[in-house]
């Protein structure tokens, strides 16, 4: 039986990462030689706000949640990271402490890259350099809408607006409905959207007597994901 070595099990998976999809081969085996692969178990923590930030993390299977925690323990959940996402750039580039913290949701394998190796791989090649300030601006623009939720939209219309985003990534279509599982327990939902997990239930539920989505346990169908889109 032929074997695939691990460098080229890693290269292929660089291919599909949308921010080193601009390289050609030989950069790719540069970036993989650059890094180490590495196994973190559910619910580890990577690393923790204010911690140094030495790496720069790409998931090439698993999930990732970023998160903020006050003094009194209370968090607040700012994204929720899947295959081929990338985090952890912020220290690099600024050379700042980690601005959040980031754990496991689920066994997880990460491509990392120190600080200094990643610096000067991005000072040789540009269009990643490019390709990395595209995807911040997004970012950017994600989090303004995030805020932006949070002081126009109900706790329902967060929701909503919360259930049509994982449908459009993460559903499929079969006879016409979009399907999809909810990716976190309704906790940390209540805390990405600063609220209680009560008020998720209850808002999911009246979501479901009204017929805009169906549920079934984690399991959410949706005709119209405009509908959803609408709520406010």
């Amino acid at each position: 039986m032929n074997m695939i070595a691990p460098e080229k099990v890693i290269i292929g998976i660089l291919k599909k990462v949308p921010l080193f999809s601009v390289l050609e081969e030989r950069e790719l085996t540069e970036l993989a030689a650059l890094g180490n692969t590495r196994r973190i178990r559910k619910d580890e923590l990577i690393f923790l706000q204010g911690d140094p930030g030495r790496h720069f993390f790409t998931i090439l299977q698993g999930r990732v949640r970023i998160f903020l925690q006050d003094a009194r323990g209370r968090e607040v959940i700012l994204s929720l990271l899947t295959d081929e996402d990338f985090f952890g750039e912020m220290s690099l580039l600024d050379g700042k402490a980690r601005s959040a913290s980031a754990q496991a949701m689920a066994e997880t394998r990460v491509f990392s890259i120190g600080h200094d190796e990643f610096y000067r791989f991005l000072e040789r090649n540009s269009s990643v350099a490019l390709k990395l300030l595209r995807f911040l601006s997004e970012r950017l623009r994600r989090a303004d809408e995030i805020i932006e939720n949070l002081a126009l939209l109900s706790v329902k219309g967060r929701l909503a607006r919360l259930l049509a985003d994982w449908g459009q990534r993460d559903g499929k279509t079969v006879e016409g409905k979009l399907h999809f599982k909810l990716p976190m327990p309704k906790t940390q939902i209540a805390q990405m959207l600063g609220t209680s997990r009560e008020t998720v239930s209850r808002m999911m539920s009246e979501m479901h007597d009204e017929g805009t989505i169906q549920m079934d346990g984690n399991a959410i169908s949706v005709e119209a994901i405009d509908r959803l889109k609408q709520i406010s």
